[in-house]
């Protein structure tokens, strides 16, 4: 008579193949100062910064058809010289950056 199996075998795979999943799906993505430092009140658009940083983590309506953007990263303790952990944009109601409203850089 032949024992039963462990299931472990499976559920080890299982839950390894889990994580390596969340890992890609969460990579960090940081962005150094320079790209926020040149962005350009009345130039940079909607596009431009979809383009740059990708969808916007937070988008908020603000007074008088003026939008509130941000975005936020996990912290990076590992990245060389630092990096942007959160920043927000206003936008014009044509789209267009008025302002970088804030930056938090580790």
């Amino acid at each position: 008579m032949t024992e039963p199996r462990s299931p472990m075998p499976k559920v080890l795979a299982t839950l390894s193949l889990l994580l390596l999943l969340a890992a890609c799906a969460t990579r960090q993505v940081h962005y150094g100062f320079e790209k926020i430092d040149n962005l350009q009140p009345g130039v940079t658009t909607k596009q431009d910064l979809i383009k740059l940083f990708g969808m916007p983590t937070h988008a908020l309506a603000a007074r008088e058809s003026y939008e509130r953007w941000s975005w936020q990263y996990p912290p990076d303790m590992t990245a060389a010289g630092g990096g942007v952990y959160l920043f927000e944009v206003l936008l014009d109601p044509d789209g267009k950056l008025v302002r970088v409203m804030r930056v938090i850089r580790q």
